[in-house]
């Protein structure tokens, strides 16, 4: 049960900006309708943005590879990948925070993807999500009191 829950947890990473952020804000929604696949696109320029990199250790870049050419339509993966988004941050646009929800069966991918990311310096975070760009606001108010 524990597994199940761990598996449909967000998981969040700071990341430099780079090529792979670029793309992921990019995206364009093709069917504004179903907001969804917008996610499993941003999914799949994560998937594919390590593959260039020479830092990314070749176990990690086979695998990414393999999922890539065993779903060639998109709509596929809409059961498996929940969110997959990234934004910059209010403060700091040189660094993004990248977001991430599969289920347990892709599980095993969302970890590679993490190592990968952490090779090219994101770091991974826990605990409560940082404060909204709206908190730090407040904050500044009161603080100026």
């Amino acid at each position: 049960m524990a597994r199940l829950l761990f598996a449909q947890a967000v998981i969040a990473l700071f990341v430099p900006s780079s090529r792979l952020t670029t793309a992921m804000e990019n995206v364009v929604s093709e069917d504004p309708s179903q907001p969804e696949l917008d996610h499993v696109q941003r999914w799949g320029e994560l998937v594919l943005a390590p593959l260039d990199e020479p830092r990314i250790p070749d176990e990690i870049k086979q695998q990414l590879l393999t999922h890539w050419g065993s779903c060639p339509d998109r709509r596929e993966l809409l059961p498996y990948v929940k969110l997959c988004t990234s934004s910059p941050f209010a403060r700091d646009s040189d660094m993004h925070r990248v977001q991430l929800q599969v289920t347990s069966e892709f599980q095993h991918l969302a970890t590679s993807l993490i190592k990968a990311l952490v090779s090219l310096g994101a770091t991974m975070q826990f605990g409560p999500a940082p404060r909204s760009n709206l908190e730090h606001l407040t904050q500044d108010a009161l603080d100026a009191v």
